[in-house]
């Protein structure tokens, strides 16, 4: 089993959220990063900073749906580890960053795509 991070298209109640069917969510959680907009959907690149913090859920994941995941992402993301927060804890796991620099994206401040997308319909 894997645990992962996701913090957009496939985080409770967005758009693409039936791909996690199967897999078990474990809670809501941060990780220090920034948040992009390009185009329709959303761009991760962590910030060892901690200056700025990308809202998300936790998932644990079996090898199949990791596959599948990792061919949704596609070439543009790469899964990398690096640690979360939760209310209770901070965990290593699994995440898909955006692979080069979203220079042409919108900086969402909030680091929260569903409150972006509340704001701001696509």
């Amino acid at each position: 089993m894997h645990t992962i991070f996701v913090y957009g298209t496939l985080r409770p109640g967005a758009s693409n959220s039936w791909r996690m069917r199967g897999a078990k969510y474990l809670g809501e959680s941060q990780v220090a990063a920034r948040l992009y907009r390009i185009s329709w959907y959303p761009a991760l690149r962590l910030d060892k900073s901690e200056a700025n913090w990308v809202h998300g859920a936790i998932y644990e994941v079996n090898d199949e749906l990791l596959r599948e995941l990792d061919l949704y992402e596609g070439e543009d993301y790469r899964r990398v580890r690096t640690q979360v927060k939760t209310m209770q804890t901070s965990l290593n796991i699994q995440l898909w960053e955006y692979a080069t620099s979203p220079n042409q994206g919108e900086w969402i401040q909030s680091g929260d795509w569903l409150k972006y997308l509340a704001e701001n319909p696509l």
